[in-house]
């Protein structure tokens, strides 16, 4: 091998070490802000759920409720408390 390869060899596997050690960085940060609890959806339940709203989606972050489909809904069934 010649010295320029050798140079293409090591440079290569640099950048591939700095690249996987970005993706774990990246990865591992993902993990702990990401970290949903069942108090934290029992929250939003109690706070979206009335006659009109009712939990959509929860995240961490936020709680989006959404307008209860009046479809869906019979007048033989008693809403719950």
């Amino acid at each position: 091998m010649s010295d320029n390869e050798n140079v293409k060899t090591i440079g290569n596997s640099i950048s591939k070490a700095i690249l996987y050690l970005c993706l774990a960085a990246i990865a591992g940060t993902w993990i702990i802000n990401n970290n949903l609890n069942g108090n934290t959806i029992e929250q939003c339940e109690v706070a979206c759920s009335n006659t009109f709203t009712q939990m959509g989606t929860v995240t961490a972050k936020k709680c989006i409720c959404i307008e209860r489909d009046k479809n869906k809904t019979s007048q033989w069934v008693l809403p719950r408390k």
